[in-house]
């Protein structure tokens, strides 16, 4: 069976199919849980945008989800090729332009290949991007010099020597005024 591609009209349509694919990789597919999410709130698209809103079903439910908002790139989920021929097959018939895709690396160029494929065009690559998660937070054994320290059990509020220079601060203070 063919993958099947399905548009979704609002933004809220798309994420209720959507976000659990998106949510699974957050990291990856943060910009388009955020766009998806601010649009959803606002409960309309930019005024004046064109706007596709797509997913790409397979056996389980959703493999891929795809948004753009002309004259922007599409975003692409990670995707197999056959769902990728499939959404750029989709978006060929919607007759939207598309300048690009920001996807994962191998779905982009499988995307850029069934694009020209489709067009006799060519593309290149203008950009790679990565991804930084923080998974685990490691605390230092011994804090750097001139970092935050939490406050000791039984220590003043003052760290060492800033009681001293806040005396002399006063008494150079007092002696101006006077």
């Amino acid at each position: 069976m063919p993958p099947r591609v399905t548009r979704h009209l609002t933004p809220n349509a798309f994420l209720g199919v959507a976000r659990p694919l998106l949510s699974e990789r957050e990291a990856e597919y943060g910009l388009m849980l955020a766009i998806g999410s601010a649009w959803a709130r606002r409960g309309e698209f930019p005024s004046g945008s064109q706007v596709y809103l797509a997913t790409v079903d397979g056996a389980s439910g959703p493999d891929v989800a795809a948004l753009m908002t002309v004259p922007n790139n599409v975003i692409v989920t990670n995707a197999s090729a056959g769902a990728v021929t499939a959404l750029a097959e989709d978006l060929g018939r919607a007759e939207l332009p598309v300048p690009g895709v920001h996807a994962p690396t191998r779905t982009a160029e499988a995307f850029a290949g069934a694009w020209n494929r489709t067009r006799g065009i060519s593309s290149r690559l203008t950009k790679t991007l990565r991804i930084h998660e923080l998974t685990r937070v490691t605390p230092c054994r011994a804090p750097q010099a001139g970092s935050a320290r939490p406050k000791r059990p039984n220590s003043n509020s003052w760290p060492r020597g800033s009681r001293r220079y806040g005396r002399r601060l006063a008494a150079a203070w007092r002696a101006r005024r006077a």
